[in-house]
């Protein structure tokens, strides 16, 4: 796509606005992929070793899914690039799960200082503005890592994201009001600087879903607190504020395999900056 192009009020089956399969797709700068329709799932489909690349200013906004992946159906070793600030917001799976993204055996990198932004999304079942499953979310910035400088930093930013559906009954529903981690996934982001902020879960982990994982933040290169498990996440520098857990347990993160921490429940507006000590 071309600087300032866009593609919107488009309705498909699959792929309302953009649908890939074995291709290459760079998106240039001030572009947007926007109001699109799919009666089944993803707004954006990339899958069967595609890649699509993001220029800075590029937004995927207001679309709406049947199923899931309400801005972007990610799956089968295809790979979303961030080169610079991509707005992934306001995008809806009605009757699935991944609001903004949908991550399934894939790859999103932030490239240098690429800065992706994933608010005001919905999903039905789990993961507001992203699920991860056998997927990898991570930068490229080991070069900055080492000399922290802010012009090299790249962050994400997850904010008012919302899993709408879930009872108090059923635990494995309404999970993750901003991420959802599960099935061997990798999140290791280098010097990225994350907020994770009002978010709101149904049932349990109103800003982060972790099952099963391994968990680390890392306040410098070289402080890092580690956790047994399957998957492996690591922040280098994490905000957990004013995310609700409705129902369930953990308001700002949930682990599935260890004890919780609610200390963002019912807005409570604690920053917390784990050391992964359950």
């Amino acid at each position: 796509m071309s600087q300032g192009a866009s593609s919107s009020h488009n309705t498909a089956r699959e792929g309302g606005g953009v649908f890939l399969q074995q291709s290459t797709l760079a998106v240039a700068s001030s572009s947007s992929i926007a109001n699109n329709a799919a009666t089944n799932g993803g707004r954006v489909i990339v899958s069967f070793e595609s890649s699509m690349t993001l220029g800075d200013s590029t937004s995927i906004m207001h679309n709406v899914a049947g199923n899931g992946g309400g801005g972007i159906w990610l799956s089968t070793s295809s790979i979303l690039t961030i080169t610079g600030h991509t707005c992934i917001c306001s995008n809806e799976a009605t009757s699935g799960h991944r609001g903004a993204i949908a991550a399934s055996k894939s790859k999103i990198l932030l490239l240098g200082s690429g800065d992706l932004n994933m608010s005001n999304n919905t999903a039905w079942y789990f993961g507001g503005a992203c699920s991860m499953l056998h997927a990898s979310l991570w930068t490229d910035s080991e070069n900055s890592s080492r000399t922290h400088q802010p012009a090299s930093r790249s962050r994400l930013t997850v904010r008012d994201n919302m899993v709408s559906f879930g009872i108090e009954t059923d635990v494995n529903n309404g999970n993750g009001g901003g991420l959802f981690v599960s099935r061997h996934s990798t999140v290791k982001l280098g010097v990225t600087v994350v907020v994770i902020s009002h978010n709101v879960a149904v049932q349990r982990g109103g800003g982060l879903f972790i099952e099963g994982s391994t968990y680390e933040e890392a306040t410098g290169p070289s402080t890092v607190s580690r956790c047994s498990s399957t998957e492996k996440v690591v922040f280098w520098r994490l905000g957990l504020v004013d995310n609700r857990a409705l129902a369930g347990d953990g308001g700002g993160h949930h682990f599935a395999a260890g004890r919780t921490d609610q200390r963002n429940r019912q807005y409570s507006g604690q920053r917390w900056r784990g050391s992964c000590d359950f």
